[in-house]
């Protein structure tokens, strides 16, 4: 699952220059796939869940980027 979520808004912050406010939506994402595929990634590697509580706040600012695009 992480690892979908990151190629897809990967490939988005390839299209960053195309939007209303870049800085933003930038930063929106790159906090959001941190927070939300890192839990994921540390979790299936290292077996230890105790970060997967954070991955909401990661899918969150996710949302808010995609609302940035559509919204800005």
């Amino acid at each position: 699952m992480a690892q979908n979520y990151h190629l897809l808004h990967s490939a988005v912050l390839l299209a960053l220059p195309l939007v209303s406010q870049p800085k933003l939506t930038g930063s929106l994402f790159i906090g959001g796939l941190t927070l939300f595929c890192g839990p994921m990634y540390y979790h299936a590697i290292r077996g230890d869940a105790r970060y997967r509580p954070v991955t909401p706040y990661g899918g969150l600012l996710l949302l808010a980027g995609w609302i940035s695009i559509f919204v800005l």
